[in-house]
């Protein structure tokens, strides 16, 4: 059995508090609280693939080439090991938290200004990189 929850509220906390008091002390629980962060939103990641597909068209790559590229360029890798053998693993744009994606999207937008000459559209409502900041 696996159950997870947003706590966002003193009644929903409750209600998980409750239910942690009923697990069996028979079994072994494991249990892991940390703060919420939300993924990336999906206005960010309209606006990431939207620049991706203009670098594209600028440089002749194709939208994966250059999907690829900016994560081996813009996304740190971790190193697990698996069966004695450490292997190099990219994060997936997709499991990234709203500020690691905006922080991610900043650094494309950068290479794409100083490297590439592009300046890449931002929306007017700012909910995109750099919104926290400009806030």
């Amino acid at each position: 059995m696996a159950s997870r929850w947003i706590i966002a509220g003193d009644a929903n906390r409750d209600n998980v508090l409750r239910f942690i008091a009923k697990l069996s002390s028979r079994k072994k629980w494991q249990v892991t609280v940390s703060e919420y962060r939300r993924n990336r939103s999906l206005e960010q990641n309209a606006l990431y693939h939207k620049w991706i597909g203009m670098i594209a068209a600028e440089t002749g790559h194709t939208h994966d080439e250059v999907h690829e590229y900016c994560k081996a360029k813009f996304l740190p890798p971790r190193f697990v090991e698996i069966s004695g053998e450490v292997h190099e693993i990219r994060p997936t744009t997709t499991k990234l938290k709203v500020d690691e994606m905006s922080s991610y999207m900043d650094r494309v937008y950068e290479w794409a200004a100083s490297d590439l000459g592009m300046i890449l559209p931002l929306p007017d409502d700012r909910m995109f990189p750099g919104a926290e900041r400009a806030a």
